[in-house]
């Protein structure tokens, strides 16, 4: 038994083997698919029970289904949340809980992704109703070396973001001769791919095209952007929205990102 979010756990939630039939939460929960396979002890948490799953063979543990798996020190989420939503630093939280600055990395980067996998989670019972306005912002990742762009897609009505994706880029522009050689020492490790802006956008677009999709009747849809060239060849390299655009459902409408106004867009001010 193991304590996760304040309730006792008795069994595992599903297998953690993508390939096993009760790797799904539903198929797991209705059946006995597991059996007791020992426990194991730590210094940090002592004695932890040991499944074994009866279809795949596949080993599990209490464990393996908590936010602190594979820690030694247990930090509660609520509270570190709760820190963040208050706009505290990384490096003040780690002062305040008596931990270093990689642990509060590390758990952050576990909460972020519990919710990542809570917004998707919403986000497959909605069905799309509104148009979108679909921007980006750009900074770099360390150093101007690694330039990157932040794109997101917001409901203009409700203003719910749907879907954001980030791509990082090699570094443009007018540079000294040494900056070329540190750029030439970074290509020769990691390089971006061509095209990247247009493929992370198509994969936001298909995905807002899916929820537009997953409507009984499809209502007129329109995607609101700037004149960024890749978002039209992204759109236009969609099979999904160039069918829906030859029967007149959908559309793209762009401004200009010069004007005033939230990201240029008009229907966002």
């Amino acid at each position: 038994m193991v304590h996760r979010f304040g309730r006792s756990v008795h069994r595992p939630e599903f297998c953690p083997n993508p390939d096993c039939l009760f790797h799904n939460r539903q198929a797991a929960r209705n059946n006995r698919w597991f059996q007791h396979y020992g426990t194991f002890t730590s210094l940090a948490r002592g004695p932890t029970q040991r499944f074994l799953c009866t279809q795949c063979g596949k080993t599990c543990s209490t464990q393996t289904f908590s936010l602190h798996y594979w820690t030694h020190l247990a930090i509660s989420f609520r509270d570190l949340d709760e820190r963040l939503n208050a706009c505290s630093g990384y490096r003040q939280i780690a002062r305040a809980l008596c931990v270093s600055y990689q642990v509060i990395k590390n758990r952050v980067l576990r909460l972020a992704r519990n919710y990542f996998n809570l917004f998707d989670t919403s986000l497959s019972l909605v069905a799309l109703t509104e148009n979108i306005a679909f921007d980006g912002i750009e900074s770099y990742l360390r150093s101007q070396y690694i330039p990157e762009n932040f794109n997101i897609a917001v409901g203009v009505t409700s203003r719910i973001p749907y879907a954001f994706t980030l791509t990082l880029f090699r570094r443009r522009g007018r540079m000294t001769d040494a900056q070329k050689r540190n750029r030439s020492v970074l290509d020769s490790h990691w390089k971006s791919e061509p095209q990247s802006l247009a493929s992370s956008c198509r994969i936001v677009f298909r995905d807002i095209l899916s929820l537009y999709m997953d409507t009984a009747v499809l209502p007129p849809f329109v995607i609101h952007t700037d004149k960024k060239t890749e978002y039209r060849t992204a759109l236009k390299t969609l099979p999904e929205w160039r069918h829906l655009h030859e029967i007149g459902v959908v559309s793209h409408e762009t401004i200009s990102s010069k004007l005033r106004g939230l990201g240029g867009i008009p229907c966002l001010r």
